[in-house]
């Protein structure tokens, strides 16, 4: 059976962060990225508990590397998914499972409901 899109998802980030030979804290800003958040410095010093140059040496090699697109200068710079995470992104959507609706039976009955008048 396939990973559900969560954990297809951190498998695939746990593989590219190995092949890059990353710290594993990245994985989580990595993560974030691929949700489509932007992200920041001082959100990832405070979700790692690093110190500025290690947060800003993390985001300049990820950066680097393609991961991360960086956007405007100093104090308003953010980064977004780089191309590979969003090709990432991309091939874990294609393999998730359509959603089911289960309850089909549900709508007609809240729509006639709708219908009746108020007592």
């Amino acid at each position: 059976m396939p990973s559900s899109p969560p954990s297809a998802v951190w498998e695939e980030l746990d593989t590219l962060v190995g092949a890059h030979s990353l710290p594993g804290r990245v994985a989580g800003l990595l993560y974030e990225a691929v949700l489509g958040y932007r992200l920041r410095r001082s959100s990832y010093m405070k979700m790692t508990e690093i110190e500025k140059h290690t947060a800003t040496r993390d985001l300049g090699r990820l950066a680097d590397l393609g991961l991360l697109d960086p956007k405007g200068e100093t104090r308003g710079r953010h980064y977004t998914a780089g191309e590979r995470l969003r090709e990432l992104r991309d091939e874990c959507r294609k393999r998730r499972r359509p959603l089911v609706d289960p309850y089909p039976w549900m709508r007609a009955r809240l729509a006639e409901a709708d219908r009746r008048p108020w007592s």
